[in-house]
């Protein structure tokens, strides 16, 4: 494979790891360290996708993957937006 590909590999699989922990912070009573770990999993697996666009749309769609996840971020870290994102954890 080529060194392109394998990147975007191992980008999609932090993806996927991170999904699959938001899933088992459903069923955590204290879930916010595994919520706050999987967004920053999936903050930098984005950037890393980001670094390897050429496309200006592509890269104007990530920007706002980006964006998105670091909103997530600070509301996980606010604590009455934290309650209420483990009450309603978006995947």
């Amino acid at each position: 494979m080529s060194q392109q590909l394998e990147e975007y590999r191992g980008y999609l699989e932090a993806i996927l790891m991170a999904v699959a922990m938001q899933l088992r912070s459903l069923d955590e009573p204290s879930s916010l360290a595994l919520q706050t770990a999987a967004s920053l999993i999936t903050l930098w697996a984005l950037f890393g996708f980001q670094g390897l666009v050429e496309d200006p749309v592509d890269a104007r769609l990530g920007a706002t993957n980006i964006l998105i996840t670091l909103i997530r971020l600070v509301r996980l870290q606010n604590p009455r937006t934290a309650r209420e994102a483990m009450e309603t954890p978006d995947i």
